[in-house]
Formats: structure tokens, sequence, C-alpha cells
């Protein structure tokens, strides 16, 4: 059988705060007032989102049964990208609370607010992708021993080209012991399996996209005779080494049902 996927979603979203002037207020006692009180300047923050998020996966399979033995096997190819982009916009000092938009605050380059990625005013996009081969493989033989193999061969454009490659294999096997002639008068024992796999995982999301890039920064970067003015920056360094988190798992068992 031939069998296919194929999803697109999108997801819009927005976000807004304004944090309003507070005056200082007076102390109780003394009437004076007290400057710790007070809010200044107010702020508005606001923040357009949206997500674009395709899958198409397609897979064949192909199973057989002759005499005791039955085998199937299970390959398939998947593809998966997301883009994300965002706008933010902020200003500071609006002349009064009831005006919020960003064309009501101040003009002054250092009313323009942040946040931890940089300066407001500015949009940006981030897009990934992974491309995946993967295949299984499941035998049995009277269904008293059990195999089954899986590969997956993943290829993600969060590292850089020549090292995006990971393959992670995985094993079980199983022995189902109730089916055995020997157990044929154990009548008490409903199944009785015992069991071992190994196997290995991948997570690309442990680093950032753009990881193996020398990202670069603009933005109002020093002061000349008071004024702000443009400059860039790297932000933070780099490390093309940083690759897939794999993790290694072993398991053994016994399933036993009376």
């Amino acid at each position: 059988s031939i069998n296919g996927l194929a999803s697109l979603k999108y997801t819009y979203s927005n976000s807004w705060n304004f944090d309003a002037l507070i005056n200082p207020i007076p102390n109780f006692l003394t009437g004076e007032l007290m400057p710790s009180t007070a809010y200044t300047p107010n702020e508005m923050k606001e923040y357009w989102r949206k997500r674009q998020e395709l899958l198409l996966q397609s897979t064949v399979d192909y199973e057989r049964t002759f005499g005791a033995h039955f085998a199937k096997a299970t390959v398939g190819v998947s593809q998966e990208s997301n883009i994300f982009r965002q706008a933010f916009v902020g200003r500071k000092n609006f002349p009064n609370n009831d005006k919020t938009t960003v064309g009501s605050g101040s003009t002054n380059p250092s009313d323009i607010s942040s946040d931890d990625d940089g300066q407001a005013n500015r949009s940006l996009q981030e897009e990934w992708a992974i491309r995946s081969f993967f295949g299984r493989v499941n035998y049995s033989f009277d269904d008293r021993y059990l195999l089954e193999a899986n590969i997956r061969m993943d290829y993600s454009s969060r590292f850089r080209s020549d090292l995006r490659r990971a393959v992670f294999p995985s094993f079980c096997r199983a022995w189902r012991i109730s089916n055995e002639h020997f157990m044929e008068n154990v009548s008490w024992i409903d199944n009785l399996k015992l069991r071992a796999s190994w196997g290995s995982l991948g997570n690309q999301d442990v680093v950032k996209i753009g990881n193996y890039f020398e990202l670069i920064n603009t933005g109002y970067a020093y002061s000349f005779e008071g004024t702000p003015n443009d400059g860039a920056w790297q932000n933070q360094g780099v490390n093309a080494l940083a690759l897939w988190e794999k993790v290694y798992m072993s398991n053994v068992g016994v399933d036993l049902s009376v």
C-alpha cells in the first residue's frame, strides 16, 4: 500500500502592552509626594507574529505471510518546513495614557522601546526545514520469535550543509515463551514474553536557527557628541560543531499476563 500525508498550517497572533504613566502618591502623614511610587515614562509595546508550517509525507508498506513466517516492511520520506515572521514596534513618553499607538509616542531615538533581541520598530524572519528518510522491518516466526529494526536518516537546515546528516537506528527482539510447545499445559499463563531493545533518538531544537552563521545585529550602537548613531556588531559567538542532541536507550523487560 502507498500512503500520503500533506498538512499546511497558518498561525497568526498579536500581543499589545501599555504601561501607563502613574503620578507619585503623597505620603499619608506629611503630604509630600513619594517619587518611588511613580511610574515613568509610559511605554507601549506591540508584537505581530505569523507562522507557516508545511508537512509532506509518503510511505510504502509491504507485508507477506509464508507458512509460519510473517514479514512487513515500510519505507518513507518526509519534508517539514517552518517559516516564522515577527514585527515589533514600541515607543516611550506618550503625551498621556489615552494615546496608545506607536505614532503618538516620542520621536526621540532614545525613546524607542527594546527587548532582549534589540530595539523596536523592526521585523525578523526565521526559517528551518528538515528532510527525513526512514524504514522499518518487522519479522515474526510462528508468533514466537519477533524482530523489529528501524532506521531514520535526517537532514536539518539548522546545521552547516556538510554536517546536516544524522542517522538514528533502533532494534527490538522478543521471545513469546507462552507460545512454545512446552507451555501448552500451563493454562494459568495467558502471555509470557521476554523482550530487549536498543535505539537512538535525535533532537535538533537544542541548536538555535542560524547557529553556523556569523549573525550581525544593527541599531543604535554608540553615542557621538550625545547623539545616538547606527552601528553593527556580532551579538553572540557561533559554534558550527554544535550538532544533534542524541539520546541512546536500552531496555530489557518481561511481559506477563495471567
